[in-house]
């Protein structure tokens, strides 16, 4: 048994497929993790028996030394530099577990020159796809060979259980109203100010329900309440503490919308979104519970959802009352479970990652 360390600073551990899903794997082979996280105002719990949560103020993070750590993990920039000199002293084998890739030329110089020299050391580094791959191998200066390509995804299929009808109870909408699921962020990055234009013209029938993975925030709510012009929008914000809840909404709605919407405004948001492609873990989510998909041009993502008719990947906002107006979830639902199946299921991916944490 080793003893596994991940320095994971924005600590949303439980909205994060991949890493919950790994926590998970690490501990069921009898491993032991330490999470060490930021204290957030928002839910953090460990995922599992034999992983515990390491809570710290961002200006008291100082990482445990009280075991023999076989490998530390860094999770993006904030975690691997964290993690570098720690692994270092540790002796133990260092990896980077990357979600977001910052781009020279879109973050500041200095960070970035700080990172690249914190992944000097790796003796790995996980990323979902093999675009993101050479790009992260061009930004961090990480040897191709070294890298790891796992999709950001949970483990297990999650096939629908639940009957439709809670959401229209909840919202007092009529039979045979269809609903979209907007999960996650409601920033403009995640196309809330396209979807608020384009609702206007979607066929009748059709609602758009807004679930933050937290609490919505008041500007979200007011940008809905000033632009919603068609009262289209809906809003869940009753908090799902964990990624395997959210087939409580998966199962009552008709297709997932996934819209990304690249703004340059910081290292989050540039190319880091434009070439997103098997990075988010949003569609991955929707397609272990066999919920469609609706995405714009996102890379790699959208064009296997067009090729394997996982949904609609459309080239413009005003293709989607179209697409909407014919469409039927069951007509793709099966498609959808068995692409999850077949190439995201961490319980089929994860063991590139399961070889380089514990060196085999």
């Amino acid at each position: 048994m080793s003893d596994v360390l991940i320095v994971h600073v924005q600590g949303n551990l439980n909205n994060n497929p991949f890493l919950a899903g790994a926590v998970r794997a690490l501990c069921a082979l009898g491993h032991h993790v330490t999470v060490v996280s930021v204290k957030q105002d928002h839910y953090q719990q460990a995922p599992c028996d034999g992983c515990r949560m390491v809570l710290l103020a961002a200006d008291a993070f100082v990482l445990p030394e009280d075991r023999s750590w076989a490998c530390v993990l860094g999770v993006d920039a904030l975690g691997i530099e964290v993690a570098a000199p720690f692994a270092r002293r540790c002796g133990a084998r260092l990896g980077l577990v990357s979600f977001e890739i910052f781009f020279e030329g879109e973050c500041d110089r200095a960070a970035k020159q700080r990172e690249i020299a914190a992944c000097r050391g790796v003796d790995f580094a996980v990323v979902q796809d093999d675009v993101r791959a050479a790009l992260l191998q061009h930004e961090n200066r990480i040897p191709r060979h070294r890298i790891v390509t796992v999709p950001l995804a949970a483990a297990g299929a999650k096939p629908r259980t639940a009957a439709p009808g809670d959401l229209h109870a909840r919202f007092g909408l009529p039979v045979g109203t269809r609903i979209a699921l907007a999960a996650g962020s409601f920033l403009s990055w995640a196309g809330s100010r396209l979807l608020l234009a384009s609702a206007a013209v979607w066929p009748d029938d059709w609602r758009i329900l807004v679930h933050p993975y937290y609490r919505m925030g008041a500007a979200d709510r007011a940008l809905i309440a000033l632009n919603d012009t068609a009262g289209r929008f809906l809003v869940s914000d009753t908090p799902i503490p964990d990624i395997d809840g959210l087939g409580a909404l998966t199962d009552q709605v008709d297709i997932g919308l996934a819209i990304y919407q690249p703004s340059f405004t910081d290292p989050y948001t540039g190319n880091n979104l434009k070439y997103l492609g098997m990075a988010s873990g949003k569609i991955a989510s929707y397609l272990r519970h066999g919920l469609p998909v609706l995405c714009n041009q996102i890379g790699t993502m959208s064009d296997e959802v067009a090729q394997h008719r996982l949904g609609h990947a459309v080239f413009s906002m005003a293709d989607i009352p179209l697409v909407l107006d014919g469409y039927r979830r069951a007509d793709y639902e099966d498609n959808c479970l068995a692409y999850f199946r077949e190439r995201l299921d961490l319980d089929r991916t994860i063991g590139p990652f399961l070889d380089a944490v514990l060196g085999r």
